[in-house]
């Protein structure tokens, strides 16, 4: 069983509940979302839809009776009522009084207990009223009534179904209207739970990259108990594993590396003994062989040992003000011997410029590029040095460029040359690989860059970009 202590809890898949689960939580959002996303939008489209059904009935009364008032004035019966109820039928209903504040009493708005108008508003109405004018209602005992005088009589019409005009366009207009309103609002609201949904996956994705570049500090931070915190502790359980697993590599390498100098200079201090007072050409020569090899295994623990200080970050804190033009100058005379015995030509272009970080460091990637950089030059070639200063994103910085028109990298290997124990494919069994891996791990403590150009047959160019 995965298990880790966290606020007191211990994770198990086998004990993430079904109302933990993710999916489930999931599911039940979505069913809420477009419970609250349809209700919503029903709710909106029906007010809207109700002011215009308010107009279309009121538009309906009024033509009704402006269409009534013109039956009865055209009209030779005497029977005013009778000529109201066969013109009106069935589609409404009517009251007739034979005074115009009874039948405003009867719509509720006057209480008829005087003789006296005193009200602005029922003074106006009954003046309509009475010049030919129709009155609309819309309070009151009638939600929705007209009052109109017809020869001597006041008449209240109202609608037999004033709740079914156009009810079926409505409501296919309302099912429409909020089908496509639920639609929008389902999928907004779906972009925001999926995003809180997404969101902390992608913090894992983001945490896997780092840990693919090397970065094994990072950690995310775990919430709640369903799969995605089952996800995230995983995560932090393994970047952990992976800490402590390069943790004991560099430290098992450290101590080999270093255990392993002084039987290897007991071993070369005897050969070169045997080679110097030996007089036999045969016990020189294997003596030689074993001298060479010393060395070879001797610059191989030196290097596993400097890697392992890098990766441990022990050497990266130490920093102060130093020339890094000086430094790249001394480095070129020190391998004075190197680029003379092959009669190399040096084309050297350096600005002053002053650096901080750690002299120790950076001296070790001039060292090993530019022994690469003879190494792999034909006798009589070229090689080029420059230092320039070289702002980048508004961080001061400097670019050294150093090139040859050696041998060349093969673009297969351009990809794989700052891997470890990686070495040219030109059948050279010289270098232990680890020279340009260094020099990556030590431009990467130093938080710059480093790219190449190169082409076989035509030399290779390595172009370093370095904070200052």
């Amino acid at each position: 069983m995965l298990a880790c202590n966290k606020n007191n809890k211990d994770y198990d898949p086998r004990e993430v509940g079904t109302l933990k689960s993710m999916y489930t939580r999931f599911m039940v959002t979505l069913f809420f979302v477009v419970l609250v996303a349809s209700t919503v939008s029903c709710l909106v489209i029906l007010n809207s839809r109700m002011d215009q059904m308010s107009a279309l009935v009121k538009e309906n009364m009024q033509n009704t009776a402006i269409w009534l008032k013109q039956n009865v004035n055209n009209s030779s019966d005497a029977d005013t009522e009778s000529i109201v109820a066969r013109v009106l039928g069935e589609s409404y209903n009517y009251k007739a009084f034979s005074n115009v504040l009874d039948a405003l009493e009867q719509v509720g708005l006057i209480t008829h207990d005087t003789s006296e108008l005193t009200d602005e508003y029922t003074t106006k109405s009954v003046q309509d009223i009475e010049s030919g004018k129709l009155l609309y209602v819309e309070d009151g005992s009638y939600s929705q009534a007209v009052i109109l005088k017809l020869r001597n009589q006041y008449f209240i019409i109202t609608s037999n179904n004033n709740s079914l005009v156009s009810l079926p366009k409505l409501l296919y207009s309302v099912i429409w209207t909020s089908g496509i309103m639920t639609l929008i609002t389902i999928l907004i609201l779906n972009s925001i739970v999926l995003r809180l949904l997404i969101k902390p996956i992608r913090q894992v994705a983001q945490g896997m990259a780092q840990v693919a570049s090397g970065n094994l500090d990072i950690k995310v931070k775990v919430k709640g108990d369903d799969e995605i915190a089952l996800l995230q502790h995983n995560f932090n359980t393994m970047v952990d594993g992976l800490k402590e697993n390069e943790q004991l590599s560099n430290t098992f390498v450290s101590l080999v590396s270093h255990e392993y100098k002084t039987p290897i200079a007991s071993i070369m201090g005897y050969a070169n003994l045997i080679e110097k007072e030996s007089s036999e050409p045969i016990v020189k020569q294997y003596a030689s062989i074993i001298v060479e090899q010393s060395k070879r295994l001797t610059n191989l623990s030196i290097n596993l040992l400097q890697l392992a200080r890098l990766d441990s970050n022990v050497l990266g804190s130490e920093r102060e003000t130093f020339m890094l033009d000086e430094q790249i100058r001394d480095t070129i005379l020190k391998q004075q011997n190197l680029w003379e015995s092959k009669n190399i030509e040096l084309d050297i272009d350096l600005d002053e410029i002053s650096m901080i970080g750690n002299p120790q460091l950076t001296y070790h990637i001039w060292e090993n590029i530019l022994n690469n950089a003879i190494k792999f030059s034909n006798v009589g070639g070229h090689i080029s040095v420059s230092l320039k200063a070289k702002d980048r994103n508004g961080v001061k910085g400097a670019l050294i460029d150093i090139a040859d028109n050696g041998a060349g990298i093969s673009e297969e290997m351009q990809s794989k040359v700052f891997e470890k124990f990686c070495r040219s494919d030109d059948g050279n069994p010289t270098g232990t690989g680890l020279g340009l891996t260094i020099v990556k791990s030590i431009v990467d403590t130093c938080k710059g860059n480093i790219t190449l150009e190169s082409k076989l047959g035509e030399g290779t160019t390595f172009h370093i970009w370095l904070p200052r």
